[in-house]
């Protein structure tokens, strides 16, 4: 065979091994005469006769490490062996040392014959001995600590660090600093580096997808996700790669990473069935565990169980309602988008848009496979793994997790469990990269997103006759396929008799048993059986005499036709809406609101006490900024709650948030824990009931809607917000310069009211006719803006957070456009003023470059905010619209007026009103109306560059033109329309 050395430094060239003979030529063990190793050049030489010289075979490459394979508990169950070669180390196994095809991942040339491939298998195992232990998977040492694989120990991928030290440094820095301005995607890196403790922790192994639209950053998180703990380059790795896997593939390469976590891309590409699809992600969650049995009927032993994490990115969602409680609880979603829209230069500083720049997303992805595998690198080298810090960790976890609500159990007490470990991967991931503030954002996020995944998994796990009686409710809706009992000798008798599939009498559902199979075949039922064993249970089916479930049909309909089986599956519709439409919401709704008063706010929390306040620690590993005992307690009266004990004070105080916070005086809206519901048709049930009540006069219904307008609006508000993602605060504590001075006096805060008229051209310019343009709905198109979500937190920095909403006192820059109204309104006074989110956002992108720097950037001094959302009341704001919308194109004036007057008035009454006592939102209501004049302000911008004049603009919806403004704006009564209110004359001259 070709003579070829492995080694990189000594004995490079074959030529330069010199044949020996004497005490360098060694029998090899276990060979018949004449085969010899030279310990020297490592060369293995045959001599077919006794007294011939020996001649060169090959050289056997060098052997630089034993790699064992050791289970859970640290016992062997496997080794490999760890060869040098030109390029690199490489690992090979037994079976391939005894068949000689280890040469060929070496680039050398298969042995030739049983005997030559039997001498190098024996002199490669001899070497060995003498070589040091590799471990190739995670295992649990006896102190406790966790011993990680070696980079060169298993092919995955993990370890395997790319790029310098020292820029990667700065490039995790920066990378951690984007992910913190996005807290989704800090919490997403947080998922990753948690998911070698999810064992340790008491946690299952989880899948957790990125879903969402496409360029969302889906793809851009699970690359960072994945060089988090190695490289991702190169054809050999599975640490990152597409979903298409064997049946067997997956689950097998799940259990060689035990510990450690797996991502794949893009579900879509997995070449199964959606049921083949459920039946992988149950395996996976199941840790991927298979039992084998071997020869003379002795089991396997096996390589263990999967512990950790799959990362997993899909356009749609993979949780659906029905699945197994396995994928309930373990298959978490979260959608994007992940990173910030924003350009940034090659040093990843963010630029305005230009041929050189990259979007930051691209950059991410680009510079993570640079300088991939350091974060895990440093984590080991910290010692954040050893079984000191681990226990510190675990306590961390268990004070976060009871605060998050794992106390509730179940399905509830594992999603809290899961978003607290979250958490704490993030504070490690910002440790190490050091960036303490990762672990603020993740939290912020962990909050947000919580009671939303807790809900989805609640709702996702069915009983099994739910999931069938949801499909028969479906279809019994068309009437000629399930009509009514009377009219079904008839259908039978004509034409469309092969539709029917059952039919309904007052309270039952009677269903053909051919039918059943093939709605639950197109409801991707599986097991019938089992549905329709819960609907027994639950006395929604109807079973017949003895122990038949089909029950015979009535002898009138026996005897009328013979086109229908003697028996059918009979279900009762009102059991079937009492055992699976849930509990009364009203009920669940109060006894959880006198829950949360005697217990506090959260699970396992105490009231808060006049004058304290809850916090959340922060942990910090012993590594960084000292030893944890030597750290400074936190800055309160009550015991440390979450994070003491792992994480000082000083590095996180600044978790404790206004969604945090609960202090004496405040009321904070509590959400019932239940799934989404489809929020009940309350404005048309009134205007029923109002109509009813009035005999038909529609005056005076619409008159009895409109002052009942109030409560009924905040009915309305509060069904909206059922299932939704965040608990705003109804009553929070105001700071003073949101207090009216006095009963009939204002608060401190500026609206930016416009009040704009072109004197000039009203008086002494041209004649020519103005159009005065009503905009429809301001307010309830206004309903949409950024609200602070908790009591407001002051604060004196200078720079404009887009994650929080509140107030602000700036210095308002000047306005030199005389034909475009100020969007600070008609403001005489000079100097500071306090204005909303509104208004500061509208004057920001106005001195931004797109909009040609119309004015410079508001000079901000303090603030008072809290963490935002633009969605807070975008649902009641959609059914408020529909129902209009509804109204205008039925001619419903009652449910128009109606609906103008809820929108309208709950609006102004949720600051400082005694006419509306379910809130007080003072922040709310001034920001709302501030957004309504930012709103008309962009649309006399329209206006203005369609070729527009504006003469006028006033109030919230108010627009006087000159021009031909059908251009510019849809004519119409909807609420992206506008409608004509006035024209009139203006200027002198004929």
């Amino acid at each position: 065979m070709q003579k070829r050395p492995t080694e990189r430094t000594t004995d490079s060239a074959p030529e330069q091994r010199k044949e020996s003979s004497g005490p360098f030529m060694w029998p090899i063990p276990g060979m018949r005469a004449g085969w010899y190793f030279n310990p020297v050049n490592r060369a293995i030489m045959h001599s077919p006769k006794r007294e011939a010289k020996p001649l060169m075979i090959g050289f056997a490459p060098k052997v630089i490490g034993l790699v064992t394979a050791r289970s859970e508990d640290g016992k062997h169950n496997g080794i490999r062996y760890l060869l040098e070669t030109i390029e690199g180390a490489r690992l090979v196994t037994e079976d391939e040392l005894d068949n000689g095809e280890w040469a060929g991942k070496i680039g050398m040339q298969k042995p030739s014959g049983r005997d030559a491939i039997q001498a190098f298998a024996t002199i490669i195992r001899k070497q060995s001995m003498d070589t040091p232990e590799v471990p190739s998977r995670v295992y649990r040492a006896a102190d406790g600590s966790m011993v990680m694989p070696e980079a060169d120990a298993q092919e995955i991928g993990y370890r395997v660090t790319s790029g310098e030290e020292e820029p990667a440094k700065d490039f995790w820095s920066m990378a951690g600093y984007y992910a913190h301005e996005h807290p989704t995607t800090a919490l997403m890196l947080g998922a990753a580096f948690a998911a070698p403790l999810l064992e340790y922790l008491g946690l299952p192994c989880i899948v957790v997808n990125l879903c969402g639209d496409g360029q969302c950053g889906k793809s851009t998180t699970q690359v960072c996700q994945a060089c988090l703990f190695g490289s991702i380059r190169g054809d050999g790795q599975q640490l990152f790669r597409g979903w298409d896997t064997s049946k067997q593939g997956l689950p097998q390469l799940l259990r060689e990473a035990r510990f450690l976590p797996i991502f794949r891309e893009e579900f879509s590409t997995l070449n199964m069935s959606l049921a083949h699809g459920e039946q992988l992600l149950s395996g996976i969650v199941g840790g991927a565990e298979r039992t084998m049995g071997g020869q003379a009927g002795v089991v396997q032993v096996g390589r263990g169980r999967f512990h950790s994490m799959v990362g997993s990115s899909s356009n749609r969602p993979l949780r659906r309602p029905g699945q197994t409680e396995d994928l309930a609880s373990r298959l978490y979603e979260v959608r994007g988008p992940f990173w910030l829209n924003v350009f940034v230069n090659a040093d990843g500083k963010v630029v305005e848009e230009n041929p050189e720049a990259e979007h930051l997303s691209q950059w991410i992805k680009r510079k993570a496979k640079e300088f991939a595998g350091w974060p895990f690198e440093w984590a080991i080298r910290s010692g954040m793994y050893g079984a000191e810090n681990l226990d510190k960790l675990m306590g961390a976890h268990r004070r976060l997790a009871h605060q998050f609500g794992s106390a509730q159990g179940g399905v509830a007490g594992t999603v809290a469990g899961v978003h607290a470990a979250w958490v704490i991967g993030a504070q490690m991931l910002g440790e190490v990269i050091e960036l303490p503030e990762l672990a603020d954002a993740a939290a912020k996020a962990a909050r947000e997103l919580l009671d939303d995944a807790t809900v989805s998994a609640i709702a996702a796990h069915l009983p099994a006759g739910q999931i069938l009686w949801d499909a028969l409710d479906a279809a019994r809706v068309a009437p000629a396929e399930f009509p009514d009992i009377a009219r079904v000798p008839e259908i039978l008798a004509g034409e469309m008799r092969s539709q029917i599939q059952g039919f309904t009498t007052n309270n039952e559902l009677w269903v053909l048993p051919a039918c059943i199979e093939t709605i639950a075949r197109k409801a991707e039922i599986e097991n019938v059986s089992a549905c329709l064993a819960d609907m027994k249970i639950r006395k929604v089916l109807i079973p017949g005499d003895g122990r038949n479930d089909r029950k015979r049909i009535s002898r009138t309909l026996r005897d009328g036709t013979n086109r229908l089986p003697q028996r059918m599956y009979c279900f009762s519709i009102e059991a079937a809406e009492t055992a699976y439409s849930g509990p009364d919401e009203d009920q669940e709704h109060g006894q959880d609101q006198e829950e949360k008063q005697d217990q506090g706010h959260g699970a396992g929390q105490q009231p808060a006490e006049p004058g304290k306040e809850t916090s959340i620690q922060g942990s910090q590993h012993p590594s960084m900024q000292g030893s944890l005992e030597d750290c400074d307690p936190a800055p309160t009266e009550e015991p440390a709650t979450a994070l003491a004990g792992a994480i000082p004070a000083q590095v996180h105080s600044s978790l404790v948030t206004a969604e945090t916070q609960v202090t004496t005086g405040q009321a904070r809206a509590e959400r019932p824990m239940s799934a989404p519901a489809v929020v009940p048709d309350l404005i048309g049930q009134s205007v029923a009931q109002a109509a009813a009540a009035h005999g038909g006069d529609v005056e005076a219904a619409t008159a009895a809607l409109v002052k009942r307008a109030i409560p009924d609006a905040m009915e309305l508000l509060e069904a909206c917000r059922l299932g939704g993602r965040y608990e705003f605060t109804s009553y929070p504590a105001a700071p003073d310069i949101l207090k009216k001075k006095s009963t009939k006096g204002a608060d401190q805060i500026w609206e930016a009211r416009p009040k704009f008229i072109r004197k000039d051209l009203v008086r002494n310019g041209p004649k020519q006719t103005v159009t005065a343009l009503d905009m429809n709905g301001a307010y309830l198109s206004a309903l949409k803006t950024h609200l602070p979500i908790g009591a407001l937190q002051h604060s004196t920095e200078t720079v404009h957070n887009p994650r929080r909403s509140g107030v602000y006192l700036i210095t308002p820059p000047e306005w030199n456009h005389p034909d475009l109204p100020n969007p600070m309104g008609d403001r005489q006074e000079p100097g500071d003023v306090w204005i909303t989110e509104a208004t500061l956002r509208l004057l920001l992108r106005l001195s931004s470059e797109k909009y040609g720097r119309l004015c410079d950037a508001p000079v901000i001094h303090e603030s008072w905010t809290s963490g935002s959302s633009e969605n807070l009341l975008e649902k009641f704001r959609c059914t408020l619209r529909d129902a209009r919308e509804a109204s205008i194109a039925g001619g419903d004036e009652m449910t128009l007026e109606y609906v103008k007057a809820m929108y309208s008035k709950v609006v102004s009454t949720m600051g400082e009103s005694n006419a509306n006592h379910d809130i007080r939102r003072p922040d709310w209501m001034h920001i709302i109306r501030a957004q309504a004049f930012s709103n008309l302000w962009f649309k006399a911008l329209k206006a203005h560059q369609s070729g527009l004049t504006i003469v006028k603009m006033a109030g919230t919806d108010e627009l006087h033109v000159v021009g031909n403004w059908r251009e510019a704006f849809p004519e119409g009564r909807g609420v992206s329309q506008v409608k004509v209110k006035d024209a009139y004359e203006i200027g002198v001259g004929e």
